[in-house]
């Protein structure tokens, strides 16, 4: 099996050589190819998955509010490319498939998220550019984007949204850094 990162090595390599004027440096370049092969292979898992089973609409919210809640709260980060496709396709086909009512359950899990994202996001953002004044700013964001789901009603989201949440707080880390 190729690796992510042999693949991204090879396109970045590629895409240099025909585009020699490219403004990007080839560890630019695989970085980012990393990250889009990444997304690609995520969303194809989790589509094909959820289409065979007859849950694709369900698929689609897995997938546009798993990715939106992380960019904006932070979460973990897992060292191998292969582990993090596995970890969040399971993440979102967890929410697709639990079982929950949105009433109680899913409001519970919605309140829960909340109180998670109030106390840690944004986490794990330390490298990024973002100026430290703008971390309360995500942490409002990350807030109201769950709270967008006490209209929607949707147990998938609340799902999604707490397994994103625990993302964010430093025993999950740990225990993944163990696993890792």
């Amino acid at each position: 099996m190729v690796s992510i990162e042999r693949m991204a090595d090879n396109l970045s390599a590629s895409i240099l050589k025909n585009y020699p004027d490219s403004s990007s440096s080839l560890p630019v370049l695989r970085y980012a190819l990393i990250a889009v092969i990444n997304l690609i292979i995520t969303i194809i898992s989790v589509l094909v998955i959820s289409a065979v089973t007859g849950d694709i609409r369900a698929g689609f919210t897995a997938i546009i509010a798993f990715p939106v809640l992380r960019y904006v709260s932070g979460g973990l980060h897992l060292k191998s490319s292969n582990l993090c496709n596995f970890i969040t396709a399971t993440f979102m086909l967890i929410a697709i498939y639990t079982p929950i009512e949105y009433w109680y359950n899913g409001f519970v899990l919605n309140v829960l998220s909340i109180m998670i994202l109030a106390i840690n996001a944004p986490s794990g953002i330390k490298r990024s550019r973002l100026d430290k004044k703008y971390y309360p700013v995500l942490k409002l964001l990350s807030i109201c984007i769950v709270c967008t789901n006490f209209l929607f009603h949707s147990h998938i989201l609340s799902v999604v949204f707490f397994i994103q949440s625990l993302t964010t707080t430093k025993s999950f880390n740990k225990l993944v850094e163990y696993l890792d």
